[in-house]
């Protein structure tokens, strides 16, 4: 039997709400500023009501910009996150299943050498090679460009090694039965793998992008 406590329960759920309102109430007073004009918010007696700025404040910001923080509309912005995040996702995923497929179903000299200097590449993040990638992309004149933001980024340990290890459960038969019918490796790749993947990459998409 469930021993019903009132006052517990309702202690521990005022202690919630009262948590819920702090962490909303500053989130509350930001959209309440952007309705407002700047002289208004600077000045320090706004309203804790919404004024009568919102539609000019929020077409400016995402349409016009010129703001003190960032004079490029947040419009571009979005747009560039979007090219970029949906090249860097989708070149992850081309590069990360190749490299996975030679890894696991091609047999050459150091094999395995080559998989774990893939995998020991996590160990250097993006901001201990900044500065090299940005000299490498500023020589091949990319700057200011999407290639500039999506090519030095589409190399992923993550997705080689997430790839290998569902190859890797992938039964032999369906290899030997791709010989007998007279698939090539591309063609067992695009047929059966591929198809097989689809739940890896989606995975894999949603992680990168």
């Amino acid at each position: 039997m469930v021993e019903r406590r009132p006052l517990s329960d309702f202690i521990a759920y005022a202690i919630l709400t009262l948590g819920v309102f702090i962490v909303a109430f500053p989130v509350y007073l930001a959209l309440i500023a952007s309705t407002h004009d700047a002289a208004t918010v600077v000045g320090g007696h706004m309203p804790a009501t919404p004024g009568n700025q919102t539609l000019e404040n929020y077409y400016r910001a995402v349409f016009v910009g010129g703001s003190r923080t960032s004079r490029e509309p947040v419009a571009n912005m979005l747009i560039n996150s979007f090219v970029s995040a949906i090249g860097i996702a989708v070149g992850k995923i081309f590069i990360s299943i190749l490299s996975a497929y030679a890894v696991v179903y091609f047999r050459f000299p150091f094999r395995k050498t080559a998989f774990w200097i893939i995998f020991i590449t996590l160990m250097l993040p993006v901001e201990v090679r900044i500065y090299p990638t940005y000299k490498v992309v500023a020589d091949l004149r990319m700057l200011d460009t999407y290639a500039g933001l999506i090519l030095p980024l589409i190399a992923s340990a993550t997705g080689t090694l997430l790839f290998r290890q569902f190859f890797m459960t992938v039964p032999d038969e369906l290899l030997e039965a791709s010989r007998i019918d007279g698939a090539g490796p591309f063609r067992f790749f695009w047929d059966t793998l591929l198809p097989l993947s689809v739940t890896t990459i989606a995975a894999l998409f949603v992680i990168q992008f």
